[in-house]
């Protein structure tokens, strides 16, 4: 591709440079195989979803026959230029440009503020100013200095502290539910995250490999479907959701003989400030001020900023799974569905609550209808390629009922038998059995699902495509039923283990803001990357240990203020009680 820092670096007084990246490849008559910047030569991989749509059927004679060419020009030049340049270089032969042209004239605009980005500044400011004066609050507490503050102030500002939220992050209590393997569930689950979109944001954006066969290997290795299946840790998150969900609800509901009006009203007011806080505060991010970080050789978020700035709104009311023209950080299509999920959640939690048996039925009833309901979208899918299964039902909370689902009837389970002893020969005979099982589904589910479409038959696509989310979150559920319940073995042990509960609270943030961190480290790459497994694991490595740390960092400045926020304003409104302010003893 040239070295496109040399080009942006070009300045005459009369013009910049200006850089565009071309793909040629050969083209028989009558044939269309015009690739456009969002479109990969492997095959379609949507940003927002490890979902990978192969294209093997044409990848063997196009790739083989694919170069891809740098050019510099003044930047008075538009694109078509560039195309008419290079087509008339290799305008015989029967060699077509393909038409993924990528532009970094942006490299050299100066971004002029506006309003919007000046009041993203200022809340910024306001929750920075608000965590100093905590931390020196806190400060001067811990060193005596009562007199000295308020205790009003020390209400309104200690819960901003650094001091207060970090140990509140990282320490660690005894957990007597059980249900510690929790924790290392909801990390290892974000981390596969991270890793499936490292992979396939890599392949998506600048091709700049130099090895781009060595990939089409990849895909054809049964070890490389951990990746390609990736998708499997969005289900568990759903799991994970429905069961503690179901199971903190059904203890509050004891505590208070089944609810009221204000528990319910109030159930949906906490979850919506719990979530849109730290969400708000990333789409302002991406709708301002995120247009000021310095990038290299491409803007990577200039698309998303422009998405944010125009639909911030389809997020924060967490429809944007429903809006096509919404790209607004598209990866949150998940807190979407989740929302519109947790709506229907009432009904089937006072059945839970009241009739329990009838409840669990109802649940298993609609986690069953919904798993069968896949099947009529995938039949479509084999009748015709085109169908767009991610909109359509990817990103459709019908369709994800079955791991939600399956998560609450786990937590109203792990509710009722909260206080029951399972031992005895026969309990440890079913518990081997359903390790087996679950692990069996595990191998089944991940690795041997052909993700090549072709290699199987109609009624064998068809059916695993229908199950095999719910199929993974019942083994997952058995996991977590089975620790909690003392048959953990290694692995519960291992997914128990204190060092997770810290990261754990980290991922919500980490999620939202991921994205942020693997464009960055693309838009860096300006040379030809011999990609290797090797090269990939380091990648995938550092991009996981970057993106928790900008998760905290994230947890730190929006999603902790915004949950000390909200109590103090259900405290001052009469709703529950005012943050109590830690007063450290002094020796």
């Amino acid at each position: 591709p040239g070295n496109i820092k040399s080009c942006m670096e070009v300045n005459t007084g009369t013009f910049l440079g200006r850089y565009f990246l071309g793909g040629l490849y050969k083209k028989k008559i009558g044939e269309d195989h015009t690739l456009n910047q969002h479109q990969n030569p492997l095959g379609h991989i949507d940003r927002r979803t490890a979902q990978f749509q192969p294209r093997m059927a044409v990848l063997p004679e196009i790739y083989s026959s694919t170069n891809l060419y740098g050019i510099c020009l003044p930047d008075s030049c538009a694109e078509g230029d560039a195309m008419g340049f290079i087509n008339h270089l290799f305008s015989y032969n029967g060699i077509k440009l393909g038409t993924f042209f990528y532009d970094h004239k942006d490299v050299n605009k100066s971004i002029e503020w506006n309003s919007e980005d000046h009041f993203a500044l200022a809340i910024v400011c306001i929750l920075g100013a608000c965590i100093i004066i905590g931390t020196l609050v806190d400060v001067l507490l811990r060193h005596g200095f009562h007199a000295l503050v308020a205790e009003k102030v020390c209400v309104i500002f200690q819960g901003f502290s650094l001091y207060t939220v970090l140990k509140k992050i990282f320490h660690v209590s005894e957990n007597k539910d059980g249900l510690a393997c929790i924790n290392g569930i909801r990390f290892w689950s974000m981390a596969w995250v991270i890793i499936g979109h490292t992979y396939f944001e890599l392949f998506v954006k600048p091709p700049f490999q130099a090895n781009p066969l060595t990939i089409q290997e990849w895909f054809g290795q049964k070890s490389f479907r951990i990746i390609i299946n990736a998708s499997e840790s969005v289900d568990s998150f759903f799991m994970i959701g429905g069961c503690l969900l179901a199971y903190l609800t059904l203890k509050e509901m004891t505590k208070l003989k089944g609810g009221s009006v204000k528990f319910w009203i109030m159930f949906y007011v906490h979850r919506y400030i719990r979530l849109t806080g730290a969400l708000a505060g990333v789409v302002l991010i991406y709708g301002s001020l995120l247009k000021f970080m310095p990038y290299s050789n491409k803007n990577y978020w200039y698309g998303e900023h422009e998405s944010c700035h125009k639909n911030w709104w389809h997020n924060l009311l967490y429809i944007n799974n429903y809006k096509e023209n919404s790209t607004c950080l598209g990866h949150t299509w998940y807190l979407a569905v989740e929302m519109q999920l947790f709506l229907i959640t009432p009904v089937f939690l006072a059945f839970m609550y009241w009739k329990p048996l009838i409840g669990n039925i109802l649940t298993g009833i609609a986690v069953i209808a919904t798993t069968l309901v896949r099947i009529y979208p995938f039949e479509q899918k084999v009748d015709d390629p085109t169908y767009d299964d991610f909109k359509n039902v990817y990103i459709k909370p019908w369709y994800r009922f079955g791991p939600y689902g399956i998560g609450l009837l786990l937590g109203s389970i792990l509710y009722n038998c909260k206080d029951k002893q399972f031992k005895g020969t026969v309990t440890r005979v079913l518990m081997v059995i359903g390790w087996i099982v679950s692990l069996v589904t595990f191998y089944l589910v991940v690795l041997e699902y052909d993700p090549d479409p072709t290699g199987l038959t109609r009624s064998e696509y068809v059916a695993y495509q229908s199950l095999f989310r719910s199929a993974w979150a019942t083994a997952l559920a058995f996991v977590v039923f089975a620790t909690a319940k003392g048959y953990g073995g290694i692995i519960g042990s291992f997914l128990s283990w204190d060092a997770f509960a810290p990261l754990a609270k980290m991922t919500y943030s980490t999620y939202l803001w991921h994205f942020c961190v693997l464009d960055y480290v693309n838009a860096m790459i300006s040379y030809r990357v011999y990609l290797s497994q090797a090269y990939m694991s380091f990648l995938c490595i550092s991009n996981v240990i970057v993106a928790m740390g900008v998760g905290l960092a994230a947890v730190l400045l929006f999603e902790a203020p915004t949950m000390h926020l909200e109590k103090l304003l259900f405290g001052f409104l009469g709703l529950a009680r005012l943050p109590k302010v830690n007063k450290y003893k002094v020796e």
